[in-house]
């Protein structure tokens, strides 16, 4: 009887063992919850972290620029688990510096730290609605429509702003505090001096800003069309200077071509094209529209030579 049902017992034996050392291998893995805890988280941003355009030089100086009271940068970062909520963790300025208005203290007074996240960074939007992490991407910034008040005002292109830092180590809310990234705009400034053509007497109420490519889009758009409306833009020694924000998305290829359309109010229309140029994040350029072709050094029938890089916008 042994002898008929050893080799039976061992073969049980065996089977009960290789289950044992199966179950003590398997991974044994416990997610902690998403914290609630919340506490305040205070950084500074200066110099290059700026908003407010109060000046502009069409040469090269670029445009100067300070924070305001209600600025506002949201921390992002990405989920490392799926099942989570996000956490939109805002800092609004609690402080601008009285002798540098390009530098000022940011606190969130409820920061919450997303867990499982090894890096995180800032975003500016403007005054921008923002219920989701997905309201910090650049695209989601409306640039087809535009509006401008006054003569080469710049007071409003705050709103069409978007900047971000790069990304910096943020595993806990005191490397946030500790991180001092730098930020960088991710749009161009482009400035358009519009020179009155012969016999227009209304003001200008409308420039569009179109882009005929196949391979690059403007971000915010929904046609590659920008049109700029204007509010109490009258003529300034027979100019007009207008501001565009612009984000180019691709790389601009020959036969590639911008359309400046100018309306004014009694309905008088002026169209150029021109060559398109690849634009820049951050950069300043330029260019004189015109029906004279005598005022462009190197006229094509009704094309101009196009933008000149007139430098650092911000």
């Amino acid at each position: 009887m042994k002898k008929k049902y050893f080799p039976l017992l061992i073969m049980t034996a065996l089977v009960l063992s290789l289950s044992g050392c199966s179950d003590d291998d398997e991974p044994q893995t416990t997610v902690p919850q998403q914290t609630t805890e919340s506490q305040s988280v205070s950084l500074t941003l200066s110099l290059g972290m700026l908003t407010r355009a109060v000046g502009a030089d069409i040469g090269t100086r670029g445009v100067k620029t300070h924070w305001e009271q209600g600025d506002k940068v949201y921390f992002s970062y990405t989920k490392t688990f799926a099942t989570d909520q996000e956490i939109l963790n805002v800092f609004t300025i609690s402080q601008i510096d009285a002798a540098d208005a390009g530098s000022a203290l940011f606190t969130c007074s409820q920061f919450i730290m997303p867990r499982g996240i090894e890096e995180g960074k800032l975003v500016y939007v403007g005054d921008k609605e923002v219920q989701s992490l997905s309201d910090l991407l650049p695209q989601g910034i409306d640039l087809g429509t535009q509006l401008q008040r006054g003569n080469n005002s710049l007071a409003g292109i705050s709103n069409y702003l978007h900047m971000e830092s790069g990304w910096f180590r943020a595993s806990s809310a005191e490397e946030v505090e500790l991180a001092a990234p730098q930020m960088k705009h991710s749009n161009s400034l482009v400035t358009l001096q519009i020179k009155r053509p012969e016999g227009w007497t209304g003001q200008v109420s409308e420039v569009a800003l179109t882009l005929s490519s196949d391979n690059v889009t403007l971000l915010g758009t929904t046609d590659n069309r920008i049109v700029l409306k204007l509010e109490d833009a009258g003529w300034d020694d027979n100019y007009i200077l207008v501001h565009f924000i612009v984000r180019m998305e691709g790389i601009v290829n020959i036969g590639n071509l911008w359309k400046v359309e100018v309306l004014s109010s009694d309905s008088k229309e002026l169209k150029l094209t021109f060559p398109a140029k690849q634009w820049d994040a951050g950069k300043h350029y330029t260019s004189l529209i015109s029906d004279d072709l005598s005022d462009y050094e190197t006229p094509v029938y009704i094309e101009v030579p196009g933008f000149e890089d007139a430098g650092n916008a911000f």
